[in-house]
């Protein structure tokens, strides 16, 4: 009886033992596993892997439905053989700004950026307007050039002085400073209104403001007019650049970043300050979430100083490359010094939405919400615009970094 208790006790402790020990063996395992699978996730083969699977995804589900109100204009290989060479005179953007907004398009969002001034042109042929017998229309430059001389000329004998100076007959080389004694001059002797009456008027004040205008119409500068085209238009979103930190200073973290806009705002001319102003009016002071989530910027390329006045908003146009050419995710926002700034997108979003851009609410990881959204109800036919519209709050879905999963519409490659 004794030796069976002591047979028991002896079982139950080696079965003991052994959940002990598989306990310990299943942590062990569980613990490399999780390991493991953290140190294989952030290797490029297994991100290659689930980015595949998506595009499987993408390829194999149905198709997209995509509002008949939306729409785009793209610089393809057509337009290029049709119009030229890229980058274009942007008097071809005043005629598409005016052409969308004559269609009655709402909102207009350029992914080209505007950051450098265009080229002023001169157009010597416009002078040969000075006079009424002048023809610009088949006149080759040459002929208009010479009839533009001829004309000038004809302007400064029909527009004599009307007091004529005498001419003395003295030869300016009989001219001798010795002659001249400075002591002599006594400006009580000068009378500032003999002046007018002594030499007259060269050209009368009609025939001046026909040259100068002729002189300003020669010269064009398409900034001003593309300018004036959006101001009319008052639909015109433009792009900035958001410049991405290196991993040198990345590695450096949030302060190295910081540092290095501080210092390169520092350098910004009074223009690219008031390029920096009107793009802040669309931006949203970070919080702690955003400062460690969000992609961040070192640098930023402003639109043009008077573009950047005229248009109805202004956001980036870029993505965050991924580890293939194929774009899957989209950045909503971007951290920059402090701020976060929208994309294009966003910032259009908002403005047709009717979403002031401070009430948006970033919550990376989770999701970016316009609340109280005025969404406009598709219209039954495409071109037939509506007014109506339903208000509702609109969350998107977004990883760490803020961005969004892009369902493309159409054919996916």
């Amino acid at each position: 009886m004794a030796e069976e208790k002591q047979q028991s006790r002896a079982e139950i402790r080696r079965r003991k033992k052994t959940r002990v020990h598989n306990l310990i063996f299943g942590l062990t395992l569980g613990i490399v596993t999780a390991v493991t699978g953290i140190l294989l996730g952030n290797t490029d083969y297994i991100k290659s892997t689930e980015l595949i699977a998506l595009d499987f995804r993408y390829r194999n589900r149905p198709t997209v439905d995509f509002r008949k109100d939306l729409g785009y204009i793209d610089y393809d290989d057509e337009s290029l053989a049709l119009y030229g060479a890229w980058p274009w005179p942007r008097y071809r953007q005043v005629a598409l700004v005016k052409s969308v907004a004559f269609y009655g398009g709402n909102s207009v969002g350029y992914d080209v950026f505007y950051t450098e001034p265009g080229n002023t042109v001169f157009r010597p042929e416009v002078l040969g307007r000075l006079t009424p017998s002048t023809s610009t229309d088949s006149a080759p430059e040459e002929q208009i050039s010479a009839e533009t001389e001829e004309d000038l000329q004809s302007l400064e004998e029909q527009t004599e002085p009307t007091t004529a100076v005498e001419d003395s007959g003295e030869d300016d080389d009989d001219w001798d400073d010795e002659d001249w004694d400075e002591d002599d001059w006594d400006e009580d002797d000068w009378d500032d209104d003999d002046w007018g009456d002594e030499v007259g008027t060269a050209i009368d004040t009609e025939t001046a403001k026909k040259i100068q205008l002729a002189i300003d119409d020669s010269f064009r500068d398409y900034d001003i007019e593309f300018e004036e085209s959006m101001l009319e238009a008052k639909n015109v979103f433009l792009a900035q650049i958001m410049e991405l930190p290196d991993a040198t200073l990345a590695a450096g973290g949030l302060d190295a970043i910081n540092n290095y806009a501080r210092e390169a705002q520092e350098l910004f001319t009074e223009g690219q300050q008031a390029s920096l102003e009107v793009s802040n009016s669309s931006s949203l002071r970070a919080d702690s979430a955003m400062e460690r989530g969000l992609y961040k910027a070192k640098d930023i390329v402003l639109v043009l100083p008077g573009l950047a006045e005229a248009a109805a908003g202004i956001g980036y146009a870029q993505i965050i490359k991924d580890l293939d050419p194929t774009v899957r995710l989209y950045p909503l926002f971007i951290y920059y010094y402090g701020r976060v700034y929208p994309s294009i997108a966003s910032v259009m979003l908002a403005s047709r939405m009717n979403v002031p851009m401070e009430t948006i609410k970033i919550v990376p990881g989770e999701y970016v919400e316009f609340p109280d959204a005025e969404v406009p109800l598709e219209p039954e036919k495409m071109g037939t615009p509506t007014t109506e519209t339903r208000k509702t709050n609109i969350r998107i879905p977004v990883d760490k970094h803020g961005q969004m999963l892009v369902n493309w519409t159409g054919a996916y490659y």
